[in-house]
């Protein structure tokens, strides 16, 4: 009830009638939205000041199908201190092919991805892993079955 009351006005707020994957729970929210681009972010992600319209413009200004921002770590569950240093800073690579075969060079999953490269690919993996419902590198796999599918990957 608390989320329908925070989000509701915000938004829609989807419900799965069971738990699902992290991929499967991608593929609802891709799904259930109508715009061109659709913007990933999980739980432990916390989005910059002007992150979302900075990668709009750059995926319209180059013509990549998927943005994936450098992303710093930060501690605790509470949102960032303005000001307070974070313990580090990934900056992914890109679409390294070369690369990806062996490390996840792409990006996190927090990335900005066009709807024409989602329904071309297939979404993310939506299978229980090994690893349970947690993730276990969908996202890994959905960034480098787009590059090898042709499309631009920007990080």
């Amino acid at each position: 009830a608390q989320l329908e009351k925070h989000f509701g006005a915000r938004g829609k707020l989807l419900r799965a009638p069971t738990r699902l994957s992290l991929g499967a729970a991608r593929n609802l929210a891709a799904s259930s939205s109508a715009g061109e681009y659709v913007m990933f972010m999980d739980d432990d992600n916390v989005a910059k000041p002007g992150e979302v319209r900075q990668l709009a413009r750059a995926a319209l200004a180059t013509g990549a199908g998927i943005l994936a921002p450098a992303n710093d770590y930060l501690q605790g569950n509470r949102a960032p201190i303005k000001g307070q240093p974070s313990r580090g800073r990934w900056y992914p690579m890109g679409g390294s092919l070369a690369v990806g075969f062996f490390k996840d060079c792409f990006g996190d999953s927090n990335a900005l991805v066009k709807r024409e490269v989602l329904d071309d690919v297939g979404g993310f993996a939506a299978q229980l892993q090994l690893g349970g419902l947690d993730s276990t590198g969908e996202d890994w796999e959905f960034f480098a079955a787009a590059v090898l599918a042709g499309h631009r990957l920007l990080a």
